[in-house]
């Protein structure tokens, strides 16, 4: 049985499942960023300024118990959750409706309540890096607008891409495919956070398949095959899981 706490953080003991019709689960955030200088409209100080993170960690309900989402490690593909999704079941990506239809090519994280621009191998677009500059990538995703009417996406920190970047034990085997993307273990994800020293130049990028790929972008040079891939944040929910 989980701890449960109501939403003030105050724990209230032991109680049930993702089911129970009076318990509320949050989402598992990643780690809070901490870089707050801005060097680049879009970039990870600039949306830490811009208090893009409101309800991290928090629900505005009051005197209700709630839970932390987690993932249900029996299934070592970490594809499925341990409580319900808000939709009612235990799948962690999802399109908006619960499903797995993708029909407008977004894809929402259950477990940290990230929604992601899921087609990611449209090879040519303003988000492909291959043939703009990281700058551009930015500020093209700081003006996406998704099927649905959603403006507030930006280019992932790299806490975010983090979240979804799951291995095989220690070893480097990528094993979360759910981007539409072909061979998605090769393709680099840049990010918004600025390399090891800040620099002015400089973005941290992650080749998906290997831990250890981490390297860097410059801000007006173009890399073949990254990606920049749009994400937006949506709130902790407020609603007991059904």
């Amino acid at each position: 049985m989980p701890n449960l706490i109501n939403c003030d953080g105050i724990l209230v003991g032991g109680g049930g499942g993702g089911g129970s019709s009076d318990v509320i689960t949050l989402y598992k955030r990643p780690d809070l960023p901490t870089h707050t200088i801005s060097y680049f409209t879009g970039d990870e100080g600039w949306q830490i300024a811009q208090g893009l993170f409101d309800n991290w960690n928090n629900t505005t309900a009051t005197g209700v118990q709630c839970q932390v989402q987690q993932l249900d490690y029996s299934d070592t593909t970490c594809r499925t959750l341990l409580h319900n999704n808000p939709f009612g079941n235990k799948i962690r990506f999802t399109d908006e409706l619960g499903g797995t239809t993708y029909t407008n090519g977004l894809m929402l994280d259950n477990l940290t309540g990230i929604w992601w621009y899921k087609n990611n191998n449209d090879t040519g677009s303003v988000f492909d890096a291959s043939i703009h500059t990281a700058n551009d990538v930015i500020t093209a995703i700081e003006a996406y607008t998704d099927p649905l009417g959603n403006s507030d996406y930006h280019c992932p920190l790299r806490t975010i891409i983090n979240s979804v970047v799951t291995y095989i034990n220690s070893g480097s085997a990528l094993i979360n495919t759910d981007f539409d993307s072909i061979g998605v273990g090769t393709r680099v994800f840049l990010s918004a956070t600025p390399f090891v020293d800040f620099s002015t130049t400089r973005y941290i990028r992650y080749q998906l398949q290997n831990r250890g790929a981490q390297g860097s972008q410059t801000k007006t040079s173009t890399l073949s095959g990254s990606r920049g891939v749009p994400y937006r944040i949506i709130p902790q929910p407020i609603i007991p899981n059904p």
